[in-house]
């Protein structure tokens, strides 16, 4: 029963491996300790931090659109338009930030 068990185990473990989510959700978690490090005491430029951070988190939408929310696999012009979305969004965001 234990052999079962473990054979069970190892079979979710490849099948989690093997899909392209795996590696982006560590990608996705590396940003995030990036974000959260920059962010904590690293006071020389706060300007530039935060352009850095909003333009991680931006990425990082961006990311979960194409790999968790299947936009990869979706039309081109549905990936089209939310890549758009994300970067006028982005653009805009920055914009507010920087010039009022």
């Amino acid at each position: 029963m234990l052999n079962v068990i473990q054979h069970h185990k190892q079979q979710e473990w490849r099948i989690l491996a093997s899909t392209p989510a795996t590696p982006i959700w560590f990608v996705l978690l590396a940003a995030t300790c990036y974000s959260w490090w920059l962010g904590v005491g690293h006071y020389h430029s706060t300007h530039l931090l935060t352009i850095t951070v909003m333009s991680i988190a931006f990425g990082k939408a961006a990311l979960i659109g194409y790999f968790f929310m299947e936009l990869r696999e979706a039309p081109p012009i549905l990936r089209t338009i939310f890549t758009v979305w994300v970067m006028v969004i982005w653009t805009a965001t920055l914009s507010v930030y920087l010039f009022y």
